[in-house]
């Protein structure tokens, strides 16, 4: 087996997780059910476009609210997009994963905004390695460019990484390139920290 080198980890579903009230607060932007749906699915699409960096989400954003009739300003809608937090306890892995000499690093599909207050605000620049993040890799999982952009920055080869996300189309991807990927979802285990342990463990890290 070849030791790795390095672990992926996904963030919004494997180490952090989004209030229980995000969709809520983001459909009561707009007074019925459906110019709700449909804010929602304009807001999310001018978002998709952000992940790879094109455009800018904060001016975007407002774009749709102005179109939707929101009213509310724009910092307080970007406030409920950064709605975010680390799971419970399944950052702890992760601090003993790299005492022990193993490198940690966020594979995530962010737009600018949202990876910025994950790294600096939440801290994951001092948590992990290093980040990875789709607006600045120009590729959002599951392209194959995400996860060779990640590559060529750490200079390892696929089989060196593991990764783990909880979206299946993700994790099929990256074992398309040979890299060991592992579906995992804390929102499915009542002691998600122990979970990624075990999961650790299988693959002898």
């Amino acid at each position: 087996m070849t030791d790795i080198r390095a672990i992926l980890f996904d963030a919004d579903g494997v180490v952090q997780t989004t209030t229980p009230d995000f969709m809520a607060q983001l459909r009561g932007l707009v007074d019925d059910a459906e110019r709700a749906d449909a804010f929602l699915s304009a807001a999310f699409e001018a978002e998709g476009r952000a992940l790879v960096g094109e455009g800018d989400f904060r001016a975007d954003l407002l774009a749709v609210m102005e179109r939707f009739g929101v009213v509310r300003p724009i910092d307080d809608v970007m406030r409920v997009w950064k709605s975010v937090a680390p799971v419970p306890g399944m950052l702890d892995p992760l601090a003993l994963l790299r005492a022990d000499g193993h490198a940690c690093y966020v594979a995530s599909n962010q737009q600018v905004y949202r990876a910025t207050y994950m790294s600096e605000t939440l801290g994951y620049a001092s948590r992990f390695d290093g980040e990875f993040y789709s607006y600045a890799l120009g590729a959002r999982k599951p392209d194959a460019r995400f996860f060779s952009g990640i590559l060529a920055q750490l200079s390892v080869a696929p089989s060196e990484l593991l990764f783990f996300d909880d979206h299946a189309p993700n994790v099929s991807a990256a074992r398309a390139l040979t890299i060991d990927a592992v579906r995992f979802d804390a929102r499915e285990h009542d002691l998600p920290a122990i979970a990624l342990r075990a999961e650790l463990a299988r693959r002898g890290v």
